[in-house]
């Protein structure tokens, strides 16, 4: 039988859709809640709006051994603090008067 906590292992996925929202996955290996950039739909259950949430659910996965295959990278991680932002704007640049 599956426990409660084995959805912990699970990789931070950043789902299917292109929203740009701020979550919280358990990550098993530093056995801490971190940031990542969920999309808006599909991913799995290790994924909560809030760090104190996934600390809830999470914080005792790391008191028993992993029984899931080994960690994989999946979505987009990035130090916490960090913000994204729109693309920059791309223009031509325009040669200076009696260039060649």
């Amino acid at each position: 039988t599956a426990l409660p906590e084995d959805f912990c292992y699970l990789p931070s996925v950043c789902g299917n859709c292109k929203a740009l929202f701020i979550r919280f996955f358990y990550n098993a290996s530093s056995q801490r809640c971190e940031e990542f950039i969920y999309g808006g739909c599909g991913g799995n259950r290790n994924n909560f709006e809030t760090k104190r949430e996934c600390f809830q659910a999470c914080s005792h996965a790391g008191n028993r051994p992993h029984r899931q295959g080994p960690p994989r990278a999946a979505g987009l991680l990035l130090p916490p603090g960090a913000m994204l932002g729109p693309a920059p704007l791309l223009t031509p640049r325009l040669s200076a008067p009696g260039a060649r």
